[in-house]
Protein backbone atom coordinates (compact mmCIF):
# COMPACT_ATOMS: atom_id res chain seq x y z
CA UNK A 1 0.00 0.00 0.00
CA UNK A 2 1.26 3.44 -0.89
CA UNK A 3 1.77 5.80 2.05
CA UNK A 4 -1.08 8.31 1.93
CA UNK A 5 1.35 11.23 2.15
CA UNK A 6 2.59 10.46 -1.38
CA UNK A 7 -0.80 11.39 -2.85
CA UNK A 8 -0.90 14.59 -0.78
CA UNK A 9 2.64 15.43 -1.94
CA UNK A 10 1.56 14.93 -5.55
CA UNK A 11 -1.45 17.15 -4.92
CA UNK A 12 0.91 19.94 -3.79
CA UNK A 13 3.14 19.44 -6.84
CA UNK A 14 0.25 19.77 -9.28
CA UNK A 15 -1.75 22.38 -7.39
CA UNK A 16 -3.49 24.72 -9.80
CA UNK A 17 -3.42 22.36 -12.78
CA UNK A 18 -6.63 21.56 -14.62
CA UNK A 19 -7.36 18.02 -15.75
CA UNK A 20 -8.66 14.66 -14.66
CA UNK A 21 -7.33 12.05 -12.28
CA UNK A 22 -7.18 8.35 -13.09
CA UNK A 23 -6.03 5.09 -11.61
CA UNK A 24 -5.40 1.96 -13.66
CA UNK A 25 -5.24 -1.21 -11.58
CA UNK A 26 -7.80 -0.67 -8.83
CA UNK A 27 -7.86 -4.17 -7.29
CA UNK A 28 -9.84 -3.68 -4.02
CA UNK A 29 -9.76 0.12 -4.03
CA UNK A 30 -7.19 0.88 -1.31
CA UNK A 31 -5.19 3.34 -3.38
CA UNK A 32 -8.36 4.68 -5.00
CA UNK A 33 -9.64 5.62 -1.54
CA UNK A 34 -6.38 7.41 -0.74
CA UNK A 35 -6.57 9.31 -4.04
CA UNK A 36 -10.19 10.28 -3.37
CA UNK A 37 -9.17 11.58 0.07
CA UNK A 38 -6.23 13.56 -1.32
CA UNK A 39 -8.32 15.01 -4.18
CA UNK A 40 -11.84 15.33 -2.70
CA UNK A 41 -12.99 17.93 -5.24
CA UNK A 42 -12.14 15.73 -8.24
CA UNK A 43 -13.90 12.81 -9.89
CA UNK A 44 -11.49 9.87 -9.89
CA UNK A 45 -11.59 7.67 -13.01
CA UNK A 46 -10.89 4.03 -12.14
CA UNK A 47 -9.89 1.41 -14.70
CA UNK A 48 -9.68 -2.31 -13.93
CA UNK A 49 -10.49 -5.64 -15.53
CA UNK A 50 -12.03 -6.91 -12.26
CA UNK A 51 -10.82 -10.27 -13.58
CA UNK A 52 -7.22 -9.87 -12.45
CA UNK A 53 -4.10 -9.19 -14.43
CA UNK A 54 -4.44 -9.91 -18.16
CA UNK A 55 -2.39 -12.77 -19.59
CA UNK A 56 1.23 -11.65 -19.59
CA UNK A 57 3.00 -11.34 -22.92
CA UNK A 58 6.51 -10.95 -21.51
CA UNK A 59 6.26 -13.66 -18.88
CA UNK A 60 9.99 -14.06 -18.43
CA UNK A 61 10.20 -10.66 -16.73
CA UNK A 62 6.77 -10.40 -15.10
CA UNK A 63 6.56 -12.02 -11.68
CA UNK A 64 2.76 -12.18 -11.78
CA UNK A 65 0.55 -14.27 -14.00
CA UNK A 66 -2.75 -13.69 -15.70
CA UNK A 67 -5.62 -13.79 -13.22
CA UNK A 68 -3.64 -12.52 -10.22
CA UNK A 69 -5.24 -9.71 -8.17
CA UNK A 70 -8.94 -10.21 -8.82
CA UNK A 71 -10.97 -7.46 -7.19
CA UNK A 72 -14.68 -6.77 -7.42
CA UNK A 73 -16.62 -3.68 -8.32
CA UNK A 74 -18.77 -4.17 -5.22
CA UNK A 75 -15.75 -4.18 -2.92
CA UNK A 76 -14.48 -0.96 -4.48
CA UNK A 77 -17.93 0.66 -4.35
CA UNK A 78 -18.26 -0.13 -0.63
CA UNK A 79 -14.80 1.25 0.08
CA UNK A 80 -15.48 4.44 -1.90
CA UNK A 81 -18.98 5.08 -0.56
CA UNK A 82 -19.56 8.83 -0.53
CA UNK A 83 -16.60 9.58 -2.83
CA UNK A 84 -16.80 10.88 -6.38
CA UNK A 85 -15.55 8.35 -8.92
CA UNK A 86 -16.37 6.49 -12.12
CA UNK A 87 -15.37 2.90 -12.88
CA UNK A 88 -14.48 1.46 -16.27
CA UNK A 89 -14.42 -2.34 -16.44
CA UNK A 90 -12.27 -4.12 -19.01
CA UNK A 91 -8.80 -4.37 -20.45
CA UNK A 92 -6.85 -1.13 -20.62
CA UNK A 93 -6.29 0.69 -23.00
CA UNK A 94 -9.52 -0.55 -24.63
CA UNK A 95 -11.50 1.12 -21.82
CA UNK A 96 -9.65 4.44 -22.10
CA UNK A 97 -11.99 5.95 -24.71
CA UNK A 98 -14.99 5.25 -22.43
CA UNK A 99 -13.75 8.08 -20.22
CA UNK A 100 -14.74 11.51 -21.49
CA UNK A 101 -11.78 13.31 -19.88
CA UNK A 102 -9.47 14.76 -22.53
CA UNK A 103 -6.57 15.82 -20.32
CA UNK A 104 -5.21 14.52 -17.03
CA UNK A 105 -3.18 16.08 -14.25
CA UNK A 106 -2.49 12.87 -12.32
CA UNK A 107 -2.53 9.18 -13.21
CA UNK A 108 -1.70 6.33 -10.85
CA UNK A 109 -0.57 3.16 -12.63
CA UNK A 110 -0.60 -0.03 -10.54
CA UNK A 111 -0.82 -2.83 -13.08
CA UNK A 112 2.24 -4.94 -12.20
CA UNK A 113 3.18 -6.13 -15.71
CA UNK A 114 5.11 -4.87 -18.71
CA UNK A 115 2.48 -4.61 -21.44
CA UNK A 116 -0.24 -2.88 -19.43
CA UNK A 117 2.29 -0.48 -17.88
CA UNK A 118 3.52 0.38 -21.35
CA UNK A 119 -0.05 0.74 -22.64
CA UNK A 120 -0.88 3.14 -19.80
CA UNK A 121 2.15 5.32 -20.47
CA UNK A 122 1.47 5.42 -24.21
CA UNK A 123 -2.22 6.21 -23.69
CA UNK A 124 -1.93 8.86 -20.98
CA UNK A 125 1.28 10.69 -21.92
CA UNK A 126 -0.23 12.69 -24.82
CA UNK A 127 -3.24 13.42 -22.59
CA UNK A 128 -1.21 14.80 -19.66
CA UNK A 129 -1.31 18.53 -19.04
CA UNK A 130 2.09 20.23 -18.74
CA UNK A 131 3.22 19.63 -15.16
CA UNK A 132 0.97 16.56 -14.81
CA UNK A 133 2.34 13.44 -13.13
CA UNK A 134 2.12 9.73 -13.88
CA UNK A 135 3.04 7.59 -10.86
CA UNK A 136 4.04 3.98 -11.45
CA UNK A 137 3.53 2.02 -8.23
CA UNK A 138 5.44 -1.09 -9.28
CA UNK A 139 8.76 0.29 -10.52
CA UNK A 140 10.92 -1.06 -7.71
CA UNK A 141 9.18 -4.33 -7.01
CA UNK A 142 11.24 -7.45 -7.73
CA UNK A 143 8.00 -9.12 -8.88
CA UNK A 144 7.30 -6.35 -11.38
CA UNK A 145 10.47 -6.14 -13.46
CA UNK A 146 8.27 -5.75 -16.52
CA UNK A 147 6.82 -2.53 -15.11
CA UNK A 148 10.33 -1.17 -14.54
CA UNK A 149 11.36 -2.11 -18.08
CA UNK A 150 8.26 -0.42 -19.53
CA UNK A 151 8.93 2.82 -17.60
CA UNK A 152 12.64 2.81 -18.49
CA UNK A 153 11.93 2.22 -22.19
CA UNK A 154 9.31 4.95 -22.16
CA UNK A 155 11.70 7.40 -20.51
CA UNK A 156 14.37 6.71 -23.15
CA UNK A 157 12.02 6.83 -26.13
CA UNK A 158 10.33 10.05 -25.04
CA UNK A 159 13.45 11.62 -23.49
CA UNK A 160 11.61 12.03 -20.20
CA UNK A 161 13.30 12.11 -16.81
CA UNK A 162 12.17 9.33 -14.49
CA UNK A 163 12.13 10.29 -10.82
CA UNK A 164 12.42 7.34 -8.45
CA UNK A 165 11.23 7.47 -4.85
CA UNK A 166 11.46 4.19 -2.98
CA UNK A 167 9.78 1.54 -5.10
CA UNK A 168 7.83 4.04 -7.19
CA UNK A 169 8.63 6.05 -10.31
CA UNK A 170 7.24 9.45 -11.27
CA UNK A 171 7.13 10.87 -14.76
CA UNK A 172 6.19 14.54 -14.99
CA UNK A 173 5.15 16.19 -18.24
CA UNK A 174 7.52 19.09 -18.88
CA UNK A 175 6.12 22.57 -18.56
CA UNK A 176 6.83 24.35 -21.77
CA UNK A 177 8.51 27.66 -21.28
CA UNK A 178 8.62 30.38 -23.86
CA UNK A 179 11.76 32.20 -24.85
CA UNK A 180 11.97 35.81 -25.75
CA UNK A 181 14.66 37.57 -27.73
CA UNK A 182 14.23 40.73 -25.79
Amino acid sequence: MIPTRIFYDIRKRIDGLEGGIAEVGVYTGGSALQICQAFPEDTIHLFDTFKGIPACKVSDIDGHKGGDFVGTEDTVARKLRGKTYRMYKGIFPDTGPLCDVEQFKFVHVDVDIYQTTRDCLEYFWPRMVPGGIILDDDYGSYLCEGARLAVDEFGCEYDVKIQVSGSRAFVQKPIETGCCDG
